[in-house]
Parts: structure tokens; C-alpha cells; sequence
């Protein structure tokens, strides 16, 4: 325990067998008078959609949510009936002064919690863990030099002129929500035995909990050079500026892989005046995405704005010579292109996990 207690409110205040509302530090609580002239309280949020339950029924020592009737003992916080219920969080109380209730704060309750991967998934965790009441230190490590944003509109930034993606939040309101933001940081190594995580730089940061948010990436082409200008994928913003530098009048742009995002990029292309060649190993475009009545339409308005679709064809290799990437066809046949893009799938991050075990 703590040791601190916070003042809840005059004991007069609470009607016997009944509830009120407590807010303090980021998170909600539920203080509860019973029958016997007892003081309690729990989390304030129902574990089944986070309804508040101050908003809910009391009878006897049960507290039951407004919303779909979940019902906690409220002495003990055991889950009474509803599906989806965990446990409730039982919290001290006391009474000093006889004239006022107080509210005993575990040390757990204000816990380091880090968040590793800096995207979509991670930014909106950290202020979920914020908007659901957490109120211990938020530590969001991300890789990339921006501060979290949206992937998907990537592929249609080629075509635009934007500096910036399109952001999850301002840096404020990281600020603003307690929330420390590491970015250009990467993860190196995790030891779950002593909570900690090793980063690039050589810093080690401690947790009390840990949320693994590594994400995907661009799925390379087998033996094809990594470092290559001229053989790339789309998964970053600092890509799609790449691809969009690219993508000018008389460049010749081999798209591998006909994928969405392979297609909305070669109709990117397109308008901005490049050649584009998009090569499909399957029998058709989009095998996996849509039905082949649309897969049909889709390539048949493809080839009218003038993008070569070769469908059915695997590729040998996929190298870099002289200045430009080299597509060797099963076929026999090479195709130089100024770019190749690679748009095969993705992979997930997942060696930061193997790692710890």
C-alpha cells in the first residue's frame, strides 16, 4: 500500500445502498454505501464495454451495469453473471474523521507502461490506456523519425504534394495526455525476466507492463538487393516521397505484385505521366481481394489508361544493373524499369518477440 488517501466525498453524500462516480488522477471509480452502512469502492468501469457503472443499479452488495446487466459484488468484485465480465478491481477504503470517505491507491495502480512500435495501433493504445482511466506513465517507443501516423492513405500521398502523412495526433496532445514519446528509437532487445527493454543509443527502459505493437514489413523480393534506389516497396512516408519522386513523364515503373495497393500505385503512375508495366504471378489481379467479374473491370480500366498488365508470369530475378532495376521473366524475357516496386504482402514484425522467448 501506497499510504496515500485521497478524500472522496462527506459520507452524507452517498445514500445508503447506492453508488457514486469518483474521478481523480485519469481514472473513474465507483464508491459504493451498503446496507450495513459500509463504505467501498471498485474501478469504476464495467470489464465487459466500460460502461461506468456509477450509472448502474444497486441492490444489496451487487452493483449491476446499465447497459447489458453484468453484475459485480462490489465487496469483493466478483463477476455475478453476463458473459464477458472479468473481476473488478476491489480498492481500501476507510473513513477519518468520521465525516469523510477516503480512497487507498495501490503502487500497481500508477505503473510504467511501454508501448513498443510507434504506429497506428500503438499511438491509439496509449490513449485508449489514457481515455480507460490509466493513470501511471505512458512510454511510446517508435523507429521511424515521425511521431505516429495513418498507413493507409500512403499509397494516395504519392500522387499529392504533402509534406507531412496524415498524423494520429498532434505532438500536444501526446504532451497534454502524460503520454512520452521516443521516436528515430528502435527496440533492440527484451529481457522479460527484469521488465526491461534495450534501445538503440543504449538506453534501457523499466516496465510494469508491456505492450508489443511491432507491426508489419514490406515482404522483399527473394535475392533482390536490399539497398537499392531503384527497388523499392511502400510501407513508410519517407516511401511513398520516394515513389512520388519516381513517378515523371518517360520514367518506366514496374510494379510487382497485383495487389491493391499495386494497382492504385499504377494508376498513380499514370497520371503522372510515367510508363507502368505491373506483373502478376497468379491468373488474374486481385486473386485474393475481389471476385473476378471485378478483378475484370478493374484490369480491363487499367489497360484503357494505358498500364501494361501481365498476369500468369513469375519473375526469375529481380536485380540492379546499371542504374536500373532488371526484371528477368520466366519467360525468358528482361524488363529494365527506372523503378521497381515490390508490392508481394507484408510480414510481421515478429524477431523482437523471438528474441525474449
Amino acid at each position: 500500500m501506497s499510504g496515500n488517501w485521497i478524500e472522496v466525498c462527506g459520507k452524507d453524500e452517498i445514500d445508503e445502498e447506492d453508488v457514486i462516480r469518483f474521478d481523480h488522477g485519469g481514472r473513474t471509480f465507483a464508491v459504493y454505501r451498503s446496507p450495513d452502512d459500509e463504505f467501498f469502492a471498485t474501478d469504476g468501469l464495467c470489464t465487459h464495454e466500460h460502461i461506468h457503472l456509477a450509472d448502474g443499479l444497486v441492490m444489496d452488495e451487487i452493483i449491476e451495469c446499465p447497459k447489458h446487466n453484468g453484475r459485480f459484488n462490489y465487496k469483493t468484485g466478483e463477476a455475478k453473471g453476463c458473459a464477458g465480465l472479468r473481476q473488478s478491481q476491489d480498492l481500501p477504503g476507510k473513513d477519518r474523521r468520521r465525516q469523510c470517505l477516503h480512497l487507498g491507491l495501490e503502487e500497481a495502480d500508477v505503473a510504467h507502461f511501454v508501448i513498443i512500435g510507434a504506429g497506428e495501433c500503438g499511438a491509439r493504445a496509449a490513449f485508449a490506456l489514457r481515455e480507460k482511466g490509466f493513470a501511471g506513465e505512458i512510454t511510446l517507443v517508435g523507429a521511424e523519425p515521425l511521431h505516429p501516423y495513418e498507413r493507409p492513405p500512403l499509397s494516395k500521398a504519392v500522387s499529392a504534394d504533402a509534406s507531412d502523412p496524415k498524423f494520429i495526433a498532434t505532438l500536444e496532445k501526446y504532451v497534454d495526455s502524460g503520454i512520452r514519446l521516443l521516436t528515430g528509437v528502435e527496440a533492440r532487445d527484451l529481457n522479460t525476466a527484469s521488465r526491461t527493454v534495450s534501445l538503440s543509443g543504449g538506453t534501457t527502459l523499466s516496465y510494469d507492463k508491456l505492450l508489443l505493437a511491432t507491426g508489419a514489413s514490406a515482404r522483399s523480393f527473394p535475392g533482390a538487393p536490399t539497398d537499392s534506389p531503384h527497388i523499392r516497396s511502400l510501407r513508410t512516408h519517407h516511401d511513398a516521397a520516394a515513389l512520388r519522386d519516381a513517378m515523371k513523364p518517360e520514367r518506366h515503373i514496374a510494379i510487382i505484385g497485383g495487389g491493391f495497393i499495386g494497382l492504385e500505385l499504377a494508376a498513380t503512375a499514370r497520371l503522372l505521366g510515367a510508363e507502368v508495366t505491373v506483373v502478376e504471378g497468379l491468373e488474374r489481379v486481385l486473386k485474393r481481394g475481389v471476385p473476378e467479374e471485378i478483378a475484370h473491370l478493374l484490369t480491363k480500366r487499367h489497360r484503357a489508361e494505358g498500364v501494361d498488365i501481365r498476369c500468369g508470369v513469375s519473375i526469375a530475378a529481380l536485380t540492379e544493373e546499371g542504374g536500373k532495376a532488371v526484371i528477368r521473366l520466366s519467360t525468358g524475357e528482361v524488363m529494365e524499369a527506372d523503378l521497381a516496386l515490390v508490392g508481394i504482402g507484408a510480414r510481421p514484425n515478429v524477431e523482437l518477440a523471438e528474441k525474449a522467448g
